[in-house]
């Protein structure tokens, strides 16, 4: 028998080793007919023999792949009808391989893989399903050592519930447990009590309370017109009256309608018992119709008890003059 090195076949730049055993098969017919065979140079310089298909394509097995394959063999009979068995006689003198995958190679169901659902060591292989139709004798296989395990997909959707059809109340039938358990948990991580629905509870109400001081810090504003009597007395533009802390930002003053010098002062319920004090006043340098009509009283100051502002003519107008006044205070709780 004629064998053909290899370092020739290297010194053929344009064939491939496929290519060159598919040309000897053209030119001289199958290879065990004529002879030959194709070697490859192992690591340690030895030769050793490269197997091919009747068609010349080079059969490789990954090391690392060949270590999955359990058994590898050829049906000795026909399997039963529908893919439901699988037969090779050979198997009663190999182990077990009842759970692993077994891989359909030729034949008309070629590729197909199923897991293996009972014993092999009678030499029937019975797939947890079907294969495509009937395995008859002289198909080949292969049993891979791999194994999956299926998932009750139905089982599981009943346990616990199919969010595509149970509706609120089968859920919690299904979850009460497990939902009281995490209210339990979260809640003692909350306050140390527990309960976490009684917990969100009062959250929420916290943040109600907060909100609407939120929307008190927003301010408030009175904007309105004083009638100013014509005399020389101190008379009342207004009385902030109020029974919680307040901020008091700003007093707008319009004195545009007056023609004689014109003075103001703030005072204070200290203690809230009536007794005002005054705390703030311009008497000592009145308005004058000189200045600019506009006059603002900066405040910025916190107080807990009434605020009242008075105004005083210096001089008689002739006439009851409107004065009118802008007030923005903020209500702190």
């Amino acid at each position: 028998m004629a064998q053909i090195d290899p370092e020739i076949l290297d010194k053929v730049r344009a064939l491939s080793a496929y290519d060159f055993a598919r040309l000897m098969i053209l030119m001289f017919g199958d290879a065990d007919t004529v002879g030959f065979r194709l070697l490859g140079k192992k690591s340690d310089a030895t030769f050793e023999v490269i197997n091919y298909d009747d068609a010349g394509r080079l059969e490789v097995w990954d090391p690392k792949v060949g270590s999955l394959i359990s058994y590898t063999g050829t049906t000795t009979a026909d399997g039963a009808a529908l893919g439901a068995t699988l037969i090779d006689g050979l198997l009663a003198a190999e182990p077990d391989f009842d759970g692993n995958l077994c891989v359909i190679t030729s034949g008309a169901y070629a590729g197909q893989a199923r897991d293996i659902n009972g014993v092999t060591t009678g030499g029937t292989i019975t797939p947890a399903s079907n294969f495509g139709g009937q395995i008859v004798a002289g198909v080949t296989f292969t049993i891979f050592a791999m194994r999956t395990t299926p998932v009750n997909v139905a089982a599981i959707l009943t346990r616990l519930g199919n969010p595509t059809a149970d509706i609120l109340a089968s859920f919690a039938a299904k979850w009460g447990d497990i939902a009281r358990s995490l209210d339990l948990i979260l809640g003692a991580r909350w306050d140390g009590a527990g309960d976490l629905g009684t917990d969100i509870a009062a959250i929420i109400a916290a943040l109600v309370l907060i909100e609407a001081r939120t929307t008190n810090l927003s301010g408030e504003e009175t904007v309105a017109t004083h009638a100013h009597a014509d005399n020389l007395n101190w008379q009342t533009v207004f009385t902030l009256a109020t029974a919680t802390r307040r901020k008091v930002h700003s007093i707008w003053l319009n004195f545009v309608n007056l023609t004689q010098n014109m003075s103001y002062r703030l005072s204070y319920d200290f203690g809230g018992l009536g007794a005002y004090v005054v705390f703030d006043s311009n008497a000592a340098a009145p308005w004058t119709p000189a200045d600019d009509d506009g006059v603002i009283i900066e405040c910025n100051f916190v107080l807990g008890h009434n605020l009242r502002l008075e105004l005083q003519s210096a001089v008689l107008e002739g006439a009851a003059r409107d004065i009118p006044y802008e007030l923005y205070p903020e209500a702190m709780e």
